[in-house]
């Protein structure tokens, strides 16, 4: 059994090491195949069905870190927004990270502007210096706390906030 954990391990780190993603639909019919044959061939060598095991499980693990790489490239932004100002409506998600250039944060779009706009349902967005009011004045700096409902203009492509409401 652990074995199989560890050759299910190495299929998802597999495909974290890959330069394009593999087929998840032929590993995971692959997987559950090996898988039945491993299963099936109760009357021969142990040996044999413990690599039949652990291929099953390296695909099967191939299948599901592919399967789910699939889900989160899928949520990507259309090109004929690119560059493009945008209003959203949504709630900051994460905590606030302070970078050298600015705030970064995690952004939940409400529903109603996703499918407006066809956006990601969660951007990753940055509030540089030059959004923080005039000069980086902290006294007209927005609030930027968790679960607070903001109101933006989004220019897409570059991740900025550019105005709050």
């Amino acid at each position: 059994m652990r074995l199989a954990i560890l050759a299910f391990a190495a299929g998802t780190l597999w495909v974290q090491s890959a330069a394009v993603l593999p087929p998840s639909v032929a590993y995971g019919v692959g997987g559950l195949v090996v898988g039945a044959a491993s299963w099936l061939s109760r009357r021969t060598a142990p040996w044999l069905r413990l690599i039949l095991c652990c291929l099953a499980a390296f695909m099967l693990g191939v299948a599901w870190a592919a399967c789910r790489a699939e889900g989160r490239l899928s949520e990507v932004l259309p090109l004929a927004l690119e560059g493009q100002d945008i209003r959203i409506t949504g709630q900051i998600d994460t905590l606030p990270q302070r970078t050298e250039r600015g705030w970064r944060f995690e952004f939940a779009v409400d529903p109603a502007s996703t499918v407006a706009h066809g956006i990601p349902a969660r951007l990753l967005l940055s509030l540089g210096a030059s959004d923080l009011g005039r000069g980086g004045n902290p006294a007209e700096t927005p609030q930027i706390d968790v679960g607070h409902q903001r109101h933006t203009v989004w220019r897409s492509g570059r991740s900025a906030l550019r105005q709050n409401a």
